[in-house]
């Protein structure tokens, strides 16, 4: 290979020195700068960046006080410093410690790095390996035991042979015959005539509710419940002075009566539970005769109370 030429002496060596740097500028590119290098300023020279040929200008960075400055570009020529340590996939190149305000050491990683040389082309690919035997298809487990068999159900009193009626009428209730038990007849009834909660009908017959077991006042103090989920008509006996409390299940729309008796001996008292709201918002007194009858009506408002009235002495 050539070298760069000699230098001889003569009237003026410098230009045959200046001619040997110029041969070699491009691999200055990055280099440090001693001119502009002072204190915590770091000089370096521009040049030519080999893999986007920009033309990257001569610059300065300012350094980090105490600490271990990397200085590092990337694959467009853009500088970094930081005091962390160098980043992957950047070209190093220095690394410079400083303390006191100047720079002490530095380590030149440009030229081992080969960041003024271009990449070669790339190899080309290698065969693909052999492809590598199929493993043995595992054994099939062992089937398990059949379950016992359940016993027989026993047999049913019925034939089970249902025959209907040689005619019906449309929307018409089937029943079985009483007799045979295997005979469907027509039970002479329509559905729609049956009683339902979402259609207003009119009744031919009187429709009555059974009576639930009378009312007792019971606690201390006395008090008597009632529970509006068992019927809408009650009846009350006093035996001693008590207090009609809230009622439970109270549902809108429910109404009824209490019949109270008073004591056959002595005239009992009965205050009400603001759940009973009366008429003025005056609340009544029982007949205080011994023996009277009266009747308290009732209408469920809602949850929370009820609209009342006592009609007194009931003869």
């Amino acid at each position: 290979m050539s070298r760069l030429q000699t230098i001889n002496a003569s009237a003026s060596p410098e230009v045959q020195i200046n001619e040997n740097f110029d041969a070699v500028a491009p691999n200055a590119l990055f280099a440090r700068k001693a001119p502009t290098t002072a204190g915590l300023t770091w000089g370096y020279y521009g040049g030519i960046f080999p893999q986007t040929y920009a033309n990257i200008a001569d610059g300065t960075l300012t350094l980090a006080d105490g600490s271990t400055n990397y200085i590092e570009c990337d694959d467009a020529g853009v500088l970094y410093q930081n005091t962390s340590g160098f980043t992957g996939g950047r070209w190093r190149l220095y690394s410079v410690i400083t303390a006191g305000g100047v720079v002490t050491a530095y380590t030149d990683f440009r030229t081992t790095l080969g960041i003024n040389t271009l990449a070669g082309p790339a190899g080309p690919t290698g065969p693909a390996g052999p492809t590598g035997p199929t493993g043995p298809t595992g054994a099939t487990g062992a089937t398990g035991a059949t379950g016992a068999t359940g016993p027989t159900g026993a047999t049913g009193s019925g034939s089970g042979n249902i025959v209907g009626p040689s005619s019906s009428t449309d929307g018409g209730i089937a029943l079985f015959d009483g007799v045979t038990g295997t005979l469907l007849k027509d039970a002479g009834v329509l559905l729609a005539a049956l009683a339902q909660l979402g259609v207003v009908q009119s009744w031919t017959k009187a429709q009555r509710g059974t009576a639930p077991a009378g009312l007792v006042s019971i606690g201390s103090p006395p008090a008597i419940a009632i529970d509006l989920d068992t019927g809408n008509n009650f009846t009350l006996t006093m035996t001693e002075n008590s207090t009609l409390s809230e009622p439970s299940n109270p549902v809108q729309g429910q109404s009824g009566c209490i019949v109270i008796t008073q004591d056959a001996a002595t005239p009992r008292t009965l205050a009400f539970d603001t759940f009973w709201k009366f008429p003025g918002g005056t609340v009544p007194t029982l007949t205080a005769t011994a023996g009277a009858v009266d009747v308290f009506t009732y209408y469920i408002e809602s949850a929370t109370r009820a609209t009342c009235a006592l009609l007194k002495d009931v003869k």
